[in-house]
This record gives structure tokens, sequence and C-alpha cells, in this order.
């Protein structure tokens, strides 16, 4: 028996969808935006826990202990994660260009500190190169696209 991969992921998404509209907080809809912000975010270089992602998917605030720093471009960009991830669950069914992915591009980072720097094109191509530290070059902007 063969399985209907299409068929199988309309289920899942119509499942997401469901979840999302019934703010169900137990189901595979909540898990997904919390730990896929949060892993996606950390990799990202985040300082956000995972709880605090938690918090700021469920209340939209983040209890700080007092001592620690919260910075807001983490909080900024772990809300804009859970706005892209409900776009794409608004959009899953259109067509797949390179405009869907500049516009997923452009809600992920609209209102960052790094989009208000002049080098910084949202929902574009990037015009400087990825960096660790300040020396080491890890991926340049593609010059022939």
């Amino acid at each position: 028996m063969l399985i209907d991969w299409t068929q199988q992921g309309q289920l899942i998404l119509q499942h997401l969808q469901k979840e999302k509209a019934y703010k169900n907080k137990s189901g595979i809809y909540h898990f997904t935006q919390i730990h896929m912000a949060y892993n996606s975010n950390r990799i990202e270089g985040s300082r956000l826990s995972e709880e605090h992602t938690r918090s700021l998917f469920e209340t939209r605030t983040i209890l700080s202990t007092g001592t620690e720093v919260v910075y807001s471009d983490d909080i900024i960009e772990t809300s804009n994660h859970f706005n892209a991830f409900n776009y794409v669950l608004e959009h899953a069914n259109d067509t797949l260009s390179e405009a869907f992915i500049k516009h997923i591009q452009g809600l992920l980072t609209v209102g960052t500190q790094e989009a208000q720097e002049s080098y910084f094109n949202i929902g574009e191509y990037k015009q400087v190169p990825n960096l660790i530290g300040s020396t080491i070059e890890t991926a340049s902007p593609n010059k022939d696209i």
C-alpha cells in the first residue's frame, strides 16, 4: 500500500489550522510554534530560553528573574517567527516562489535592529556576507542572482 503524502500533508495542515483557530494549547500547533521558534532562533544566536519562548507565545510576556538580560531583538525575532509560521499555514497551498520566500524573510526580520541598518535588505537578498565574530566569513552574497 502506497502512502499518498500529498493527502497526508493536507490532513496535517488542516489539523494545524484547526488547532490554531481553537487556540489549543495541548496539540501539535502549540508544540510546533514554541519549539520551532525556540530552536530556529537559538541557532541564530537568540538568548531566550525555551520557557521564555513558551511564555512569549502564550501570554506575549516574559517574566524576568531580575538578573537576566532580555534583548529586545530576541523578543521581536521570536514574535516574528510566530507570525511567519502562521503566514505559512495560511498560504501553505500557494505556489512556492522566490517572492513567497522573500516575503517570509521580511516577516522574520521586520522591526529588528538589523533591519534598520543601511546594508540590510528586508525581503531581499543579502548584500554583506555572514560572519562568525568579525573575521570568519561563512556565506557571501551571490552576485550572480
